[in-house]
């Protein structure tokens, strides 16, 4: 007994399996491709954000910080002179300390807080670095 079946539908079922097979094969491709890319993002912005916390540890180390900073740096920025003996005497007047930061020149210079400079001269570390 032999079935009667028409060449043109097994052909066209054939091609429906192999369309949705290829389907499936693009779907995982995509999903494979969309994962790859978001872990790529990640670790490159997990890179960035490891990069831009040591570059802050090292700006406050070298007085250039947005928590402290030294009179030369910011002078630098703005152009102009700051006295430091305000500084200090705000800090004296307020219990704040200064952190002491490496200079070339002097071996160390006092890096004053933020709120001495934004208090007595008006200038916030955090906008100017």
């Amino acid at each position: 007994m032999e079935l009667d079946i028409p060449e043109d539908s097994i052909l066209k079922r054939v091609a429906e399996e192999e369309k949705e097979r290829l389907s499936h094969e693009r779907d995982a491709a995509i999903e494979t491709k969309a994962w790859i890319g978001e872990k790529r993002e990640a670790t490159a912005m997990a890179t960035a954000s490891v990069a831009v916390r040591e570059k802050n540890k090292l700006a406050e180390r070298i007085g250039e910080g947005k928590n402290y900073a030294a009179i030369i740096p910011v002078e630098k920025k703005l152009g102009k002179k700051f006295p430091w003996q305000a500084l200090r005497k705000w800090c004296r007047d307020n219990d704040a300390i200064p952190h002491d930061v490496q200079d070339p020149r002097f071996g160390s210079v006092k890096s004053w807080p933020r709120a001495a400079w934004l208090a007595v001269y008006g200038v916030d570390l955090r906008k100017l670095f």
